[in-house]
């Protein structure tokens, strides 16, 4: 999370239990001063994903500027390509 504020990022892909232990395991004050609001695109797949984790994350992380629409759960196929098919912007 630091890494996109740090450095402007607009697109990351992560697990879903990446996603999770972000809502899970960070307090607050960890995250005092982070922008997330660069972040155009989350995407979130390379396993099972949980509508209730994409939830949490949207709403713990819009104090920090993420927009809902950046969360974006993906199908991909690792051996080919990181993010095969999803959903245009907007």
């Amino acid at each position: 999370l630091w890494a996109m504020h740090r450095h402007r990022g607009t697109l990351s892909a992560a697990p879903n239990f990446a996603y999770e232990l972000c809502v899970t395991r960070l307090d607050d004050a960890r995250l005092e001063g982070l922008d997330l609001s660069s972040w155009r695109l989350a995407l979130n797949g390379a396993e099972a994903i949980s509508a209730e984790t994409l939830e949490a994350f949207c709403a713990r992380f819009a104090r920090h500027g993420l927009r809902p629409t950046a969360m974006l759960p993906v199908y991909g196929l690792a051996e080919c390509a990181v993010g095969l098919c999803f959903s245009p912007l907007g």
